[in-house]
């Protein structure tokens, strides 16, 4: 049995962090399609852009392989946002969201 640390060090890791990111980002994914406003869009694509940089971070990860699965859970739930913000109502909102997004940065 893994000592508590040895436990809290393969939380850590960058493809532990990225897993952890993917979940919440799923999370968040399906409390946009339960309460599609703008508040939850919005944060749909905040922890959306968290994941990506978590994925950025994995690219030098020497066993590729659980990489690439965690990619293909990513683009899933990307696809759900997409089918949820298709919305006529909401593109324009999220349209200015993230170009204000882009402006600020």
């Amino acid at each position: 049995m893994p000592s508590r640390e040895e436990s809290s060090m393969q939380k850590n890791t960058p493809l532990a962090q990225a897993q952890n990111s993917v979940d919440r980002f799923s999370n968040a994914v399906a409390d946009a399609e339960t309460h599609p406003n703008e508040t939850m869009i919005k944060q749909a694509y905040r922890t959306e852009e968290k994941v990506r940089n978590a994925i950025a971070n994995l690219q030098d990860e020497e066993h590729q392989e659980p990489v690439e699965r965690l990619k293909e859970r990513f683009e899933e739930q990307q696809l759900r946002l997409q089918g949820t913000t298709e919305e006529e109502f909401y593109q324009p909102v999220i349209m200015a969201w993230l170009c204000r997004g882009a402006c600020c940065q």
